[in-house]
């Protein structure tokens, strides 16, 4: 999927991009697609629109020896994060979506 399909699917989860609230003191240009991605509630909303189910993302982090709560969302996003360490882009992460 490409990051519009993504912010779409977001939006139909919940996500209100009105409530993002963006302070630029240095007067830059912000984009804000990239913005969204640090945005708990963008994840929350994608956990809904895809169906990502606890157990699914339990099974899948048990190995690694992480925990996870009822925020299954939370799973994907670290595996977001882990993804741009490893210098991939934000594009290539949703390509399997």
């Amino acid at each position: 999927m490409t990051i519009e399909q993504i912010i779409k699917k977001a939006i139909e989860g919940g996500w209100d991009k009105t409530e993002m609230q963006i302070e630029d003191d240095q007067s830059q240009t912000i984009d804000i697609w990239e913005l969204s991605f640090l945005d708990p509630k963008v994840w929350e909303a994608l956990g809904k629109s895809f169906g990502w189910n606890k157990y699914e993302s339990w099974m899948r982090c048990i190995n690694c020896g992480g925990v996870l709560d009822e925020n299954n969302w939370l799973y994907q996003w670290h595996k977001f994060i882990d993804h741009l360490a490893n210098g991939k882009s934000a594009e290539s992460f949703f390509e399997k979506f």
